[in-house]
């Protein structure tokens, strides 16, 4: 049975039950008893009669049950009677001496009743009523919203017009909505938020639920999922847009107004984790315990234990303590009585648009598109595809947004996208050509610290839609000069480009909103895109200033006439083209660019598109060495300038002017000489002569010369000549080869998951199970928060929930010991009962070199252990677990190599290919796997197979888009195919 109709239901019984006891009992009294009092008292004589005797008609008995009746129906009317005089003007009930039940099963039964009449009233009211009185707006304020209309209109119009999304829904006009939208803010989901609640909030009517859920659809959150188009389903945590309009000022109070009144229970929630959420300490659980210790829930059961709550109960939080604010908002509490919370702000107030961007998104034409706005998000992860194993849920609402973290708009998100390929590029190289018993170099302390940072907030999503869909543009083009963009407003659902001039050639697949900006809208598979792929980039110079009111990134092209100026604070314009030096040599959307800078420092040395240079004589003899090219179609040259001379800058300028291949940008702290220039004030860039104010696009991290080191380090730092094979002694505490699988066993040599737990609550809880299994001399609170929650605001209190909920999940050994014990002197550690498939495979490898002679039955025994990548398909980031994943890869391929050569030496080559196969599916470019497999073929005589394993390591290659300079093969290898095949390796 739906909500709606239970609500109802349930309202009507409750109504009937008022009216039996408050009408009824006394009708059936005065009906059948009449006055029950007697009429005339009795003789003492009489009375001691009865008394001695037991001789008591039974009308006096009736006449004295029927007193006792009248007493408690009396009782029950005045707690009803207090009861519906505070619900109706709005206060909290005083519970009355002599009145306490009776008031709290009268409040039970009108919160029901009002709920059922609210729902009625909204019902009945239909679009544009006036919204209900504060008392019924309260207790509304707890109905779910209804499922979704199957007959509306569909969101996705292939037509070359497109009405506004949420007026076929709502039966009103395209231009209708729009004015009610022409303003809209981001808004975080809360506990109990729902569509219906929404549209009372902000837009005064439930019934225009639709509305908000049509202005989100396909809108990627922060947990990497998205709201459906036949969802109603909201989840902790999403951001949603709403309309930022007059409706929700005026909107009458409601319990959602405060979260802080009643919270309803989610799966796996406790209530040291509610406390912590809702009253900021986790320690006041037992006050919410005694709050709602035997309250009636939804589902008629009651809160009897303190470790027992179900979800989709409603619990009431405590008074507000000493200090506390609590005054003008109405909250419903456990038993119905409305009492005074605090209202918070529904939303923070944003900077506003200038009027070039107004006039260009506030008023588009009939029957067009216009541009949505996003809210800023952090990418997922591209690990964030399948759960490891079963949860109870997705990882759950406590995980916060990082607001307070620059990098967590759009417009960062992109640029650490394109740090992270290629910096994974430049390392799978390395790993590539790595000799068995070295390790490649991997940062540490702030470095490896920024590279947290990066990986957690790279938006690779967003940035290969963005890269697609300039390519699409090109190739819409068919042919015809490309446009002169000048701006580019990117959002995780759609690209807007606005051009120098109006064009009405719109290319296939892109809308018209106004006479110069074309959108593409993100469609719900990239793999549409995907066809473009190839299509050259005709804007590889578009670079990212910041971000705009509404979290789209601005992209300024600085192709143009004339070099763009960057004006204003000399150490932010140095910061700003710092980063873009960094985004045009790591970017996806640029093909072939070489960037020349001078006088930003901190940058990589040897990148393939990057060239730092000391200083203006420098600049001169790189020019003077590139010949003067022809006419070209997109820059390829471009010249960074930070902080030059008059001399430096004239060069510049003269070498933009001869070559149509170079485009250049000049920092000055003087003022602007030119009409296409950036003006930095603080935190804000206005680029004109657009006269758009954005908010500069930050990496976040302390120190950005810690990218450029990143990268260097990745390049170009020796192996480490650290003999794997003796890691078994050193690094790990494995035991003997032969140690058991126990009940409970964390697998992390693949998939992640965990044998002999059968779900955990979240994913988050697993994740702590399976640091604390691969970290055995325990972790500190602050490390696993570090791990856990990488640039979060460290809260203590989700972590003991995340403990409490794995100690439950793992349970305990037959001794009653407990998988996890309680934290020691504020140290976590996993129980040595907990084995994983990482420790054995260990032992084995250190077995095998304590015993030479069984070396090959051990290390075969280890790599039986291997079930692909490891830390592969993880429903969340293990961000803490990257440079674990390559040290562990590392391992196998070292373990796999040597059974390999072994069994080569042996002459038994199939299990040579087997065990070098093993090493493959951990990495498939391991070009010493390779070398095995040509050997074996070899061996045997199957000469085409040599050809077969060449053509699928250069297959897997191209397969990578590793298309820099590190794309060599070993020439090991090279050498190797060409003495077995005897003919050369193919060039492409």
């Amino acid at each position: 049975m739906r909500y709606r109709e239970r609500t109802l239901l349930r309202g009507f019984g409750a109504l009937v039950a008022l009216l039996v006891v408050v009408v009824g009992v006394p009708a059936l009294l005065v009906r059948f008893v009449g006055w029950p009092l007697p009429t005339a008292l009795p003789t003492w004589a009489q009375f001691s009669n009865a008394i001695t005797s037991g001789n008591i008609d039974d009308a006096t008995i009736i006449k004295t049950l029927a007193v006792v009746v009248w007493l408690a129906w009396l009782n029950f009317s005045i707690g009803a009677s207090v009861e519906l005089a505070s619900l109706v003007r709005g206060g909290r009930a005083r519970r009355v001496a002599g009145l306490r039940s009776a008031q709290r099963l009268a409040a039970n039964l009108l919160t029901a009743t009002s709920l059922a009449v609210a729902m009625l009233t909204r019902s009945a009211a239909g679009v544009g009523a006036a919204p209900p009185t504060p008392s019924l707006t309260a207790a509304s304020a707890l109905i779910e919203q209804p499922q979704p209309s199957t007959t509306g209109g569909s969101d996705h119009d292939p037509g070359s017009t497109r009405p506004e999304r949420g007026a076929a829904s709502s039966g009103r006009g395209a231009d209708e909505v729009a004015g009610a939208w022409t303003s809209y803010v981001p808004y975080n989901v809360e506990r109990g938020d729902t569509l219906w609640r929404l549209a009372e909030r902000f837009l005064g009517d439930g019934l225009r639920w639709r509305e908000i859920r049509d202005r989100n659809i396909g809108r990627v959150q922060p947990d990497g999922t998205k709201l459906a188009a036949g969802s109603t389903d909201l989840r902790p945590g999403w951001t949603l847009l709403v309309p930022a309009s007059d409706a929700s000022a005026e909107r009458p109070p409601s319990v959602r107004d405060d979260p802080s009144s009643t919270v309803t229970v989610d799966r796996g929630d406790t209530l040291w984790d509610l406390a912590d959420e809702h009253l900021d300490d986790p320690l006041r659980w037992t006050e919410m315990y005694e709050r709602n210790r035997g309250v009636p829930q939804p589902d008629g059961d009651a809160l009897t234990e303190p470790d027992l709550i179900q979800p989709g109960w409603v619990l009431t939080l405590p008074e507000a303590g000493p200090g506390e604010e609590s005054v003008g908002t109405l909250g419903i509490g456990d038993a119905g009585e409305v009492r005074d919370v605090t209202e918070p702000s529904p939303h923070r107030e944003g900077p506003v648009v200038p009027d070039a961007l107004d006039r260009a998104r506030a008023t588009p034409p009939a029957g067009r598109w216009e541009p949505r706005p996003v809210t800023p998000t952090s990418g997922a992860s591209p690990q964030e595809t399948g759960a490891a194993s079963p949860v109870d849920e997705v990882e759950d609402s406590s995980e916060d947004s990082s607001e307070d973290s620059a990098i967590a708009v759009t417009a960062g998100g992109a640029i650490a996208a394109g740090l992270i390929l290629t910096l994974d590029r430049i390392r799978r190289a390395r790993r590539r050509r790595r000799r068995p018993d070295h390790r490649i170099p991997l940062p540490d302390g702030q470095d490896a610290a920024a590279e947290r940072f990066l990986r957690v907030h790279a938006d690779h999503d967003t940035a290969t839609f963005v890269d697609l869909a300039l390519r699409h543009l090109a190739d819409g083009c068919g042919g015809r000069p490309s446009p002169a963009v000048t701006l580019v407003l990117c959002g995780q659902d759609d690209v807007t480009v606005h051009l120098d001039a109006p064009s009405e050639d719109v290319p296939e697949g892109w809308l018209a909103s106004g006479d110069s900006t074309w959108v593409i809208e993100r469609p719900d598979n990239l793999d549409a895109l995907a066809q473009h792929k190839a299509t050259p980039s005709l804007f590889p110079v578009l670079v990212t200033v910041g971000s705009t009111p509404d979290g789209r990134a601005a992209l300024v092209n600085l192709a143009g006439r004339d070099p763009l100026g960057v004006h204003g604070d000399p150490d932010r314009a140095a910061e700003l083209m710092a980063v873009w030096a960094l985004e045009l040599a790591t970017t996806p959307r640029v093909d072939a660019l070489e960037v020349l800078t001078v006088g930003i420092d901190g940058l990589p040395a040897d990148l393939e598109r990057l060239t730092p240079l000391t200083d203006a004589d420098d600049l001169h003899a790189e020019l003077a060495r590139r010949p003067v090219t022809g006419e070209v179609e997109a820059p390829s040259l471009v010249v960074l300038a930070n902080g030059v001379d008059d001399e430096a800058e004239a060069a510049v300028r003269a070498a933009s002017e001869k070559r149509e291949d170079l485009v250049a940008v000049i920092s000055r702290s003087c003022s602007p000489t030119t009409r296409r220039h950036t003006e930095i004030t603080g935190n804000t860039a206005v680029l004109h002569p657009a006269g758009l104010a954005v908010e500069l696009v930050e990496l976040g991290i302390s120190d950005l010369a810690s990218v450029g080191r990143l990268l260097d380090q990745a390049k170009n730092d020796p192996e480490l000549p650290v003999p794997l094979s003796a890691l078994g002694d050193d690094d790990h505490e494995a035991g003997s080869s032969d140690t058991p699988v126990g009940e409970v066993d964390v697998r992390v040599l693949g998939p992640v998951d965990v044998i002999g737990v059968d779900r955990f609550p979240t994913n988050k809880t697993m994740e702590l199970v399976a640091y604390l299994a691969m970290h055995r001399d325990g972790a500190t609170t602050d490390m696993l928060l570090e791990a856990l929650w990488p640039n979060h605001e460290p809260r203590p209190a989700r972590l003991y929930t995340e403990a409490s909920r794995a100690r439950k999940a793992l349970g305990t050994r037959a001794d009653g010991s407990p998988y996890l014990p309680d934290a020691e002197l504020g140290r976590y550690r996993i129980a040595d009962a907990v084995t994983s498939d990482y420790e054995r495979f260990s032992a084995h490898v250190a077995a095998a070199t304590r015993d030479p002679d069984l070396a090959d039955q051990h290390l075969r025994e280890a790599l039986t252990l291997v079930r692909g990548a490891p830390f592969s398909a993880t429903a969340t980031a293990y961000t803490w677990a990257h440079q674990l994943e390559i040290r562990i890869s590392e391992e196998i391929v070292t373990a796999a190599h040597d059974l390999a050569h072994q069994m080569l030496d042996s002459a038994r080559y199939e299990d040579a290919v087997w065990a070098a196969e093993r090493g493959l599916s951990v990495n498939p470019l391991a070009e010493p796997l390779i070398r095995v497999l040509m050997i074996a073929a070899d061996a045997t005589g199957n000469t085409a197979r040599v050809h077969e394993v060449m053509a699928r390591l250069r297959e897997t290659l191209a397969e990578d888009d590793a298309n820099d300079a590190d794309d060599w093969l070993h020439p090991e290898t090279i050498t190797l195919f060409e003495r077995l095949s005897r003919r050369p390796v193919p060039i492409d």
